[in-house]
């Protein structure tokens, strides 16, 4: 009798388990703008995201991830701006990628990411 492979057998070409559902988007960095006790980043999305069913977006840069944001005073629904208390902004590495969640919504697997470094 032939024996049958479950899931857990088949072998992965990446060591990434798949996630469903996953939308990938592009992000490109706007700008750093460096207060007293906040360091606002900003980041821009190739459309305005859609409602994300109450998931706060999320910015992780290396180990750091925050979930504070807001849109630009514009207004734009295409953009989002972090606010990164400055002790976390301190521990980012600038040579780190900018990885944004929002919802399904995600550049995480995008072949090129931006970096703090990269800010104008």
């Amino acid at each position: 009798m032939p024996s049958i492979r479950v899931a857990e057998d088949v072998e992965r070409p990446d060591s990434q388990p798949p996630q469903a559902g996953r939308v990938p988007m592009e992000v490109s960095l706007v700008a750093v703008r460096r207060g007293a006790e906040v360091v606002e980043v900003e980041v821009q999305l190739p459309q305005a995201l859609p409602p994300t069913s109450g998931l706060r977006p999320s910015l992780t840069i290396g180990a750091e991830t925050t979930q504070r944001s807001r849109i630009p005073a514009d207004g734009r629904l295409d953009r989002l701006v972090f606010l990164v208390p400055v002790e976390q902004y301190a521990r980012m590495s600038q040579d780190d990628a900018l990885v944004v969640r929002a919802g399904l919504f995600s550049n995480e697997d995008a072949a090129s990411k931006p970096r703090l470094q990269e800010a104008r």
